[in-house]
């Protein structure tokens, strides 16, 4: 493990600075491209969020998309009833 000279561990390094670091990822994402792994967001604003925290919003959240999913279907059923209405027919779902 690389050790700076006040004896601690430094990934700087081993692995060089930002500019450095950010071309290795470019390298190992090209690698395994073939594999339908893509490379993450270059110079990404994503902050890290607590595994607990993410799917507690997940669990907030499910309700309201579960919601919005069937708001979907059912305008859709109505879109299509419409259609074939309007073709002569008649209603069905």
């Amino acid at each position: 493990m690389p050790h700076d000279a006040a004896g601690k561990l430094n990934c700087r390094a081993l692995l060089g600075n930002r500019p450095k670091r950010r071309a290795l990822q470019t390298r190992v994402a090209a690698k395994v491209a073939p594999l339908g792994l893509p490379r993450g967001v270059e110079r990404s604003q994503a902050q890290h969020q607590e595994v607990k925290r993410f799917y507690g919003l997940v669990k907030e959240l499910n309700p309201q998309l579960e919601q919005e999913a069937q708001r979907q279907v059912a305008q859709q059923r109505i879109h299509q009833a419409v259609q074939q209405h309007s073709r002569g027919g008649g209603i069905g779902m």
